[in-house]
């Protein structure tokens, strides 16, 4: 475990991009979580998550363009 924060730490200080990095990296968790809790409800069928897996991917292609 030490060794692993010895790394983060030699990475975070040594990559001026890294907090972009984290950053980007929450808004996609951030993402994935608001879907996933949608689909995790007690009364889902099928065809809602296959409808918030359409809108999670058109989330994630819109912030491409």
């Amino acid at each position: 475990m030490f060794e692993s924060l010895k790394l983060l730490r030699k990475i975070h200080f040594g990559n001026p991009l890294f907090e972009a990095w984290l950053w980007f990296i929450h808004s996609q968790a951030s993402t994935f979580h608001d879907s996933v809790k949608l689909i995790e409800g007690e009364n889902v069928n099928i065809c809602y998550v296959i409808e918030q897996l359409s809108k999670l991917k058109l989330s994630l292609k819109s912030r491409i363009d």
